[in-house]
């Protein structure tokens, strides 16, 4: 699965809040990976055609382009925090 990397999640909420203009020494700043694994994670991000690149001089800068993944993790964060969910009661 390609989100199912929780770096993955983290890196589509970055590139979110910053706009879509940081570039991959700045994703793995701000995520505190390696600049060859934010690379890594980014190529399956783009070949799932959830983000893509666009090259700005001599660097390329990333953006969300599908943030449905992103979505769906934060409403799935939000069913499980809910207070008043109550247990499934078995049919009689």
């Amino acid at each position: 699965m390609v989100v199912g990397q929780p770096v993955r999640i983290r890196m589509i909420d970055v590139l979110e809040r910053g706009a879509g203009k940081l570039t991959v020494q700045q994703l793995a700043d701000e995520l505190g990976v390696s600049v060859t694994d934010a690379s890594q994670h980014l190529r399956y991000l783009r070949d799932a055609q959830i983000v893509r690149g666009r090259r700005r001089g001599r660097a390329t800068c990333y953006q969300v382009i599908d943030r449905r993944p992103l979505d769906i993790y934060k409403r799935a964060i939000e069913c499980v925090k809910e207070p008043n969910l109550e247990p499934a009661r078995e049919a009689a």
